[in-house]
């Protein structure tokens, strides 16, 4: 077994010099190199249809290529054995790959399988949030996805987009800590537009449909489940301040609390009244 493993190590020289290759290329470590090669695979991505046209004379080139060793005398040349960094990119290949369905696994479990409550419903709204960002895919040709990606991940490995990634990366990170903080009153304020001016909006509308109609609630319904919603909402204010101070918490919080809800009852019964005198 051993024996055999040897050989097969000793035999991979091509692989591991198509390998090299691809990682110079994708790395930048010749600049030229790699212009010219995301240039080609730019134009053969896009204009496919010209590459498989001139298909018909690739049997051409292989009989010039023939003709051309047979006129120069030229003798071919095996690669030479690179023993010990065919078994350094094996052991790397071997390593990634146990980490990769290490990796797996352990997604899989965390956030599919319910494991951590957390992880899996943030992977829900990840997966919506990934799904309105894929539609516009529904327009783009693959090609102009499969060049956009190559270069992307080409750039990865430029120093310029190294250091502009680690700078979006921050600021990323600090205006996300500040949207976590002010996201709770936006998203109050845009409930409460909602419920009270877009959907009476639409109601309003659907009215006038002779056969929708039958299924819109009447103003003086929809006026009974606000209010009925405001009583729930007042009741619960007046709990928190009839409860004692220890467990308010600090003075400052239940201050603001009742401020802010304080704030939303005014919006709600100023524009209720606002809508009963309409």
């Amino acid at each position: 077994m051993a024996e055999i493993f040897r050989v097969f190590v000793s035999r991979i020289g091509p692989l591991v010099t198509a390998w090299d290759t691809m990682y110079n290329l994708f790395t930048i470590k010749d600049t030229r190199n790699t212009l010219t090669f995301l240039c080609v695979m730019t134009y053969a991505i896009i204009y496919n249809e010209t590459v498989v046209c001139l298909l018909p004379f690739t049997p051409l080139l292989a009989m010039l290529f023939i003709f051309h060793n047979y006129f120069y005398q030229v003798k071919f040349k095996r690669p030479p054995h690179a023993y010990f960094h065919s078994m350094r990119l094996l052991q790397t290949i071997m390593q990634a790959t146990g980490d990769t369905f290490e990796v797996q696994h352990y997604i899989v479990e965390n956030f599919f399988y319910w494991k951590s409550k957390e992880k899996t419903l943030f992977t829900l709204n990840l997966c919506f949030m990934a799904f309105i960002g894929m539609l516009p895919l529904l327009f783009i040709p693959l090609r102009y996805l499969m060049v956009a990606g190559l270069w992307g991940v080409t750039s990865l490995s430029s120093p310029f987009f190294m250091a502009v990634f680690k700078s979006l990366a921050q600021i990323g990170l600090e205006y996300g800590i500040v949207f976590e903080r002010l996201a709770p009153a936006y998203t109050e304020a845009i409930l409460w537009k909602i419920e009270m001016v877009y959907i009476p909006t639409i109601q309003a509308i659907l009215r006038w449909i002779p056969i929708i109609n039958r299924y819109v609630p009447g103003t003086k319904q929809r006026k009974d489940s606000v209010e009925r919603r405001h009583g729930r909402a007042s009741q619960n204010a007046e709990y928190s301040l009839n409860l004692p101070q220890d467990s308010r918490g600090p003075v400052s919080a239940g201050t603001s609390q009742l401020s802010s809800a304080e704030a939303a009852s005014g919006r709600r019964t100023t524009y209720e009244v606002q809508q009963h005198q309409q």
